[in-house]
């Protein structure tokens, strides 16, 4: 049998108002909210707001949320809170397939479809499918101001895909596009922030030194970027074990509206670290507000698997350090739960650093 809501879904798409409610998430950490968007390109968003056209800044743009949506992005877009994420790549395939060219009702569909095939690929790990829908991007469209972004994505992939030297040809194509389309300081600022990081030989306070010059050039207007380049930071920190310096930056990174989903899952990671080698301290030290820290620790990395399981470079570690955390506490309850994160983690990310560290402990039954 059918689900009840879906019998209905074609009276209430008759009675809805079709008034478009999108609203453009800036890298400040604030939002324009209530506007429709008319077009997209390498230099601005054009937005109607009311009867009035107005535009703003591609290189200010963090994220749209549109809404309506087509129907078949629409169930795509379902599709993603059962994580059935090769069922919405096929979905906004099928829509791409039957779109040669921009909707009049939704002119922004097709470039977006073009760029959610790729962060899908991407959350799955799919570095080659990243690289060829990155490639599908720019050749279909170039011009919109998703080429820059499919160039970031295609330099991460490829990176991840132990191809460094190609990934910093890919960010030497960012920084050529960003010129000669004059998009402003952003895009070298993205491009210079990731060969820091893909750079493997810069360690410690070199490292940190060249990430803190970044933060400072994104400064308060590319917030998106400053929460990247500040939570590398709090990492090479935690890597040199200054642990209290790390975790503030984590929770600074927290704390600012204009931090992006990948800082924000990073961020949580972060302060969950640092909170589990307290918490393995004060255990070992038999204090007594040891579990209190224990369970803090497995509710940050928690908040990683509920919030943001979209950021899967976070999301093994994530089950792995919860189960930890709940170990730690030493309870039945609690062992339990830690038991069920490490079958998790053994099923779901098999092949990770973190499934072959949970075989220590998973207890088979």
């Amino acid at each position: 049998m059918r689900p009840v809501q879906t019998l209905f879904l074609p009276l209430i798409l008759l009675v809805l108002p079709t008034a478009q409610a999108d609203t453009i998430h800036l890298t400040d950490g604030t939002s324009i909210e209530g506007v429709s968007i008319k077009e997209e390109t390498l230099q601005g968003v054009v937005y109607k707001d009311g009867r009035t056209d107005a535009t703003v800044q591609s290189n200010l743009i963090r994220s749209i949320t549109f809404s309506p949506m087509p129907v078949l992005i629409d169930r795509a877009e379902a599709g993603l809170d059962e994580d059935q994420y090769m069922g919405s790549v096929a979905g906004y395939e099928e829509y791409i397939s039957q779109t040669s060219s921009p909707e009049r009702k939704f002119p922004w569909a097709l470039n977006y479809a073009y760029f959610r095939v790729i962060e899908l690929q991407q959350t799955m790990g799919k570095y080659d499918a990243v690289v060829a829908a990155a490639d599908r991007l720019i050749e279909k469209a170039g011009t919109s101001r998703y080429a820059t972004l499919a160039l970031v994505k295609k330099a991460e992939a490829l990176f991840d895909g132990g191809k460094a030297k190609e990934a910093l040809t890919a960010l030497d194509a960012l920084t050529q596009l960003s010129k000669s389309a004059q998009l402003g300081e952003r895009w070298d600022i993205e491009a210079d922030l990731r060969r820091v990081l893909f750079d493997a030989r810069l360690q410690g306070q070199a490292r940190i030194k060249k990430l803190e010059a970044i933060s400072s050039r994104a400064g308060g207007m590319y917030q998106s970027v400053w929460g990247r380049a500040e939570v590398a930071i709090g990492e090479a920190l935690l890597k040199n074990n200054d642990q209290a310096e790390a975790e503030k930056v984590f929770r600074s990174v927290l704390k600012e509206t204009g931090s992006d989903r990948n800082a924000m899952a990073a961020a949580w990671s972060g302060v969950g670290a640092c909170l589990f080698n307290r918490a393995a301290a004060a255990t070992e030290a038999g204090e007594d507000g040891a579990p209190a820290i224990c369970r803090e620790s497995a509710l940050a990395h928690m908040r990683v698997l509920v919030l943001y399981r979209d950021q899967t470079r976070y999301l093994s570690g994530a089950l792995y350090w919860a189960g930890r955390s709940f170990d730690l506490i030493g309870d039945e309850e609690s062992g339990d739960r830690a038991q069920r994160l490490y079958r998790k983690v053994i099923r779901n990310h098999k092949g990770s650093r973190w499934a072959e560290e949970a075989r220590a402990f998973y207890k088979k039954r």
